[in-house]
């Protein structure tokens, strides 16, 4: 029996592509409840395939002890001999990293993405994470990156098996058939983001731009954060249900694409569509972000100077 871990709506095509690659083979959906939602009700892996794993935030002890009970019962349900492990999640996520030094591993793992350089952690929390999680901390560029302490086989590839097939695509029903231009707002919930400012003003004024123009406005919230409560309740808006991963929807009636951060503007299907609206938010953090969109392969010019430019086509500059 293989496993495949998803930790991210941006990682599901990659691992249930990898996961239909493999004859016996389970999902484990980490953290987003939509996500595993949406594939049980579309049937897209069987349910006896399919696992959810929640997690919960380290920030308090309460926190710890559920996340490590959480860890104990998914072995102790599933105590068997795993052949492969194929995981899809960044360097920065600890319960993942914690899930493959606890469960057992006959076979290899293989992450997508892995760093093990950094300097590495002192004091308590090293001690916590080192005994209760078996995971080693590091910091690499002052971010926290994990390491399983029990594992030393591991493989580290990418897979470009993204592109879902048609079949399993969600049309956009309501926007066919009609020669209005539509712009899809891509939310993760970034009203609350503290890290980013003015993003009811940004919203606002894209609202007013897309009026002003006889624009439809399609809205699509986070799976696991929701949507900013001034993009909620709108008149003349199409919402897209919050747990349909944007993969999986049929995009080709959207004229513009547009959001702050969300690894959603950096899909396939969209990339060449997509602008981001990181850069009017003036947040602290605009290296960060830039360069994490970058590294999923966001194109540089496409990070707006004025909102004005959101509605130039990349379409029709071609």
């Amino acid at each position: 029996m293989n496993l495949v871990v998803c930790q991210s709506p941006k990682y599901l095509t990659k691992s249930i592509n990898k996961m239909n690659s493999n004859l016996e083979c389970k999902l484990v959906i980490r953290e987003v409840r939509g996500i595993y939602n949406f594939i049980k009700k579309n049937k897209l892996v069987s349910d006896k395939d399919l696992i959810f794993l929640p997690v919960y935030k380290r920030k308090s002890l309460f926190g710890l002890i559920r996340n490590f009970l959480a860890i104990k019962l998914f072995c102790y349900k599933y105590n068997e001999f795993f052949d492969d492990i194929y995981v899809f999640t960044n360097a920065h996520d600890f319960t993942t990293t914690s899930l493959v030094n606890a469960i057992k591993i006959k076979g290899k793992v293989y992450f997508e993405e892995f760093i093990n350089i950094g300097e590495q952690s002192t004091g308590i929390v090293k001690l916590i994470d080192k005994s209760i999680f078996g995971v080693k901390s590091l910091y690499n560029d002052n971010l926290p990156v994990y390491l399983p302490i029990n594992r030393t086989n591991f493989n580290i590839t990418s897979w470009s098996d993204d592109i879902i097939n048609d079949k399993c695509k969600v049309p956009l029903l309501g926007l066919s058939g009609s020669e209005q231009k539509k712009m899809l707002i891509i939310d993760s919930n970034d009203q609350s983001n503290k890290n980013l400012q003015d993003v009811q003003i940004i919203y606002k004024n894209l609202i007013e731009l897309c009026r002003r123009n006889n624009i439809k406005l399609v809205i699509k919230g986070h799976p696991r954060l929701g949507l900013s409560k001034c993009l909620t309740n709108m008149k003349d808006v199409m919402y897209i249900d919050n747990e349909i991963p944007l993969e999986f929807l049929s995009l080709d009636n959207i004229d513009y694409i547009t959001g702050f951060y969300s690894s959603s503007l950096c899909i396939p299907e969209v990339i060449e569509r997509s602008k981001s609206l990181l850069i009017l938010s003036g947040t602290k953090k605009e290296c960060f972000y830039k360069n994490y969109l970058i590294n999923n392969g966001f194109r540089k010019e496409n990070f707006l100077l004025k909102i004005e430019d959101v509605i130039i086509s990349q379409r029709a500059s071609k």
